[in-house]
């Protein structure tokens, strides 16, 4: 396990978003119990509180589930929700911008997906 915390955002959401990419990599399988908030804690020297954050935010989410006294599981809805929440994202933090600067560049509908099309075939 390893990630590394930056200023840009808090580290409860940070956190979440790494246990989300296990879960999309298939480290943290459907019904695979994730580490605890204080083995997480420990391993990333984080507040104990922090990690628990970022572990029930998932909860709230639907992408993990608490079994009192045992600890939290991936759900079988885990990865659909992730991908819809990221693709929404995806599209107001890239999509929405990318659009708006073409229009002011005048940048036509078929250009700007002649454009993405070929930067696509090349990967």
């Amino acid at each position: 396990m390893n990630i590394e915390f930056t200023g840009d955002k808090m580290i409860y959401l940070q956190l979440a978003d790494w246990i989300e990419d296990n879960i999309i990599a298939g480290v943290f399988g459907v019904g695979t119990q994730i580490p605890s908030a204080a083995d997480m804690a420990a391993t990333f020297r984080i507040n104990h509180i922090t990690a628990l954050k970022g572990m029930n935010l998932l909860a709230e989410e639907g992408i993990l589930t608490k079994r009192r006294g045992m600890g939290m599981y991936v759900t079988s809805e885990a990865c659909m929700l992730i991908l819809e929440k990221r693709k929404e994202q995806f599209h107001s933090e890239y999509i929405m911008p990318l659009i708006k600067e073409a229009t002011k560049l005048g940048i036509s509908q078929k250009e700007l997906q002649d454009m993405i099309a070929t930067n696509m075939e090349e990967k």
